[in-house]
């Protein structure tokens, strides 16, 4: 059966630009050979004010991703790329994979603060022939005790994320202003989440699922994880993964319902503390932040299971973020899907979703614009020097009327 090999990787980004040639070598690493599909599922891709403008202030950090997919020399072409607030989904592919591409539907939710896209989930559905792929990139609340949020975030995401037509997208190299865009043609009518069964779906993301419900203790940090080869080593993460907040939650039902995720051979992937430009396993002992929990928050989930996974594995550590980046490698067969391997959506999708979609954004912008004008040099600039030309003004116009 023919298939399309992919690379799923979620990384938190911590609001740093990556350093594409320190970030490159590794990327696709987890692979023997070159997927035709690359996907980057990143949380936390920019400070907050560039985030929450979006548009031009994003620029910089998808062309990051992007130099360190050229590095590769893989051949591939950006597909799309889009964000929720801090959370982004890039997609990259073979030429010949692209030019197959024959729809996308994009589809967007908040989960934070009102609903803004500070914690959220981006997602971005592909017709290849018959088959539907679809990527979800996902960051739900932190901190050890907020197991019931992350639930009910995901909640929201399977309501809320509603994927809609895209009326243009490009399938092409930046480089080539030739090349036509595809039209999105027309799916059929009704609303549709992530949940539809006749597509392969991915949800990767940082969703921050903890291995105690309370902060570690100075006592607890002298036990973290460290790296040694032997499971029976007291100090093996192996140890740590039995407390896993995310596994208990699936195994009852109560989230991520009717996925799964391939077993878990790497250390926890949160919260590290490092001034490495790289730090591989066993280089050095690991420097972990003692007031949280070392943890696998960092997660890539599928269904169907025919799917077929062959390495899920953690990146190395990069000096610019806390988190580790995770990699799936799949093959995907290339037939449509069985509605009888999809369970029934857990939730109906909210009747509501795109006026709460746009009443976000809405507020999304207010405090992108608060913050850029308060947090960042540029925006200080600007109000300086509209403070200045308002104070210019007022001093012509007081000469003019005297």
């Amino acid at each position: 059966m023919a298939t399309l090999d992919a690379c799923i990787v979620t990384f938190n980004c911590a609001r740093n630009q990556i350093r594409p040639d320190v970030f490159a070598p590794h990327l696709l690493s987890v692979t023997s050979s070159t997927p035709d599909l690359l996907v980057l599922c990143l949380q936390e891709i920019a400070p907050l004010a560039y985030a929450f403008l979006g548009g031009s202030f994003l620029t910089p950090y998808y062309n990051a991703f992007a130099t360190a997919v050229n590095i590769t020399d893989a051949g591939y072409v950006n597909v799309i790329s889009r964000n929720v607030g801090l959370t982004s989904i890039m997609i990259f592919a073979k030429v010949d994979v692209a030019s197959n591409i024959t729809w996308m539907d994009t589809g967007s939710t908040g989960v934070g603060v009102q609903e803004t896209g500070h914690k959220g989930a981006v997602g971005v559905r592909i017709g290849y022939g018959e088959t539907v792929l679809t990527f979800v990139s996902a960051h739900l609340a932190p901190a050890e005790d907020a197991t019931q949020r992350r639930n009910q975030d995901f909640k929201a995401v399977a309501e809320r994320l509603v994927f809609v037509a895209e009326q243009k997208h490009s399938v092409r190299d930046e480089r080539d202003e030739d090349t036509p865009l595809l039209q999105s043609p027309a799916r059929g009518t009704g609303a549709k989440g992530i949940y539809d069964p006749t597509t392969h779906l991915f949800v990767a993301g940082d969703l921050n699922y903890r291995t105690s419900s309370r902060p570690p203790t100075p006592e607890d940090a002298l036990s973290f994880p460290q790296p040694t080869a032997d499971p029976k080593d007291p100090y093996h993460w192996s140890h740590l993964l039995k407390q896993d907040q995310l596994h208990k939650e699936v195994e009852a039902g109560r989230t991520l319902h009717g996925l799964h995720e391939s077993p878990i051979e790497f250390p926890p992937t949160y919260k590290y503390r490092n001034k490495e430009d790289v730090t591989q396993d066993g280089e050095r002992p690991w420097q972990w932040a003692t007031h949280r929990w070392p943890s696998w928050c960092d997660r890539i989930f599928y269904s169907p299971t025919n799917l077929k996974p062959h390495t899920y594995q953690a990146l190395p550590l990069f000096d610019t973020s806390d988190h580790r980046p995770v990699a799936l490698s799949v093959s995907i067969p290339l037939q449509s899907v069985s509605s009888s391997s999809w369970q029934e959506a857990p939730f109906k999708i909210d009747p509501e979703w795109k006026a709460k979609r746009s009443a976000a954004r809405r507020k999304e912008l207010a405090v992108g614009i608060v913050a850029y004008l308060t947090w960042t040099t540029e925006g200080q600039c600007v109000l300086l020097a509209t403070a200045i030309a308002a104070c210019g003004l007022g001093y012509i116009l007081r000469s003019i009327t005297a």
